[in-house]
């Protein structure tokens, strides 16, 4: 997996934030990893499917503000099953 960083700001306070992330990662098939996960670092991990291994992404949400977070989102793109010659992309 090839590690990619971005960073987003959303105009909630944290714990709306974390709640929010959570809801759209669970829309997208993303399930968060219990044991890794805290107020504020989310861990989430997807299964595999007939085009890619399983993923794994981090969101670190840092209170900017009393109504802005700062997310700081960690991961990459999952191996394909069949790499079609990529894997030393």
């Amino acid at each position: 997996m090839s590690a990619q960083h971005a960073t987003a700001h959303l105009d909630e306070p944290i714990d709306q934030a974390a709640a929010t992330v959570v809801h759209v990662a669970a829309a997208r098939s993303w399930s968060i990893v219990s044991g890794a996960s805290d107020r504020h670092r989310l861990v989430f991990s997807k299964g595999w499917t007939a085009t890619s291994w399983s993923g794994r992404l981090t969101v670190v949400l840092d209170a900017v503000g009393p109504a802005e977070t700062r997310l700081t989102v960690e991961g990459g793109r999952a191996v394909p099953a069949i790499d079609w010659g990529r894997g030393r992309e």
